[in-house]
């Protein structure tokens, strides 16, 4: 909450009062940021140096190294980073609540505004649709790419 009351107050004071997405979307990427650095940051840990080394010296430019070794190895790290984030960015209603443009509502906020004016079952059955999406998309990736050990 307070992260979401500094960025309002920073939005509408320092840049000025704007009514588009970026404030909303800026909002998601600081407080979702931290979890995929952490992921990417470990899967990197984990990656060794010399088959990126094998790649310069055998003629691959920084940019062909980097999209050909680093990123397949660095796959396991971002998807779940990205995975992450898209969790904790669609469960953070305070956010979407302080830094949305007028006139436009989330589905996190529009699931809070059923459960507090409207008390119906159509709030259970987006939260069922929304887990079970999300359990999904987790056991197809599980499914693709899986999580294998790291051997030494």
């Amino acid at each position: 909450m307070l992260t979401a009351i500094a960025l309002v107050f920073l939005f509408n004071q320092i840049l000025g009062a704007t009514q588009s997405v970026a404030p909303l979307v800026i909002g998601h990427v600081v407080v979702t940021f931290p979890f995929v650095f952490l992921t990417v940051t470990s899967a990197l840990y984990n990656m060794p140096p010399s088959v990126e080394e094998a790649a310069r010296t055998l003629g691959a430019g920084p940019w062909r190294c980097f999209f050909r070794v680093t990123l397949p190895l660095l796959r396991s790290g971002v998807i779940s980073g990205g995975l992450l984030a898209f969790i904790m960015s669609f469960d953070n209603v305070n956010i979407s609540l302080l830094l949305k443009p007028v006139g436009m509502t989330t589905l996190p906020i529009q699931l809070f505004d059923y459960l507090r004016y409207d008390f119906d079952p159509t709030a259970a059955a987006a939260s069922t649709i929304s887990a079970a999406l999300t359990m999904t998309l987790l056991v197809v990736i599980d499914r693709i790419y899986g999580l294998r050990a790291v051997r030494f």
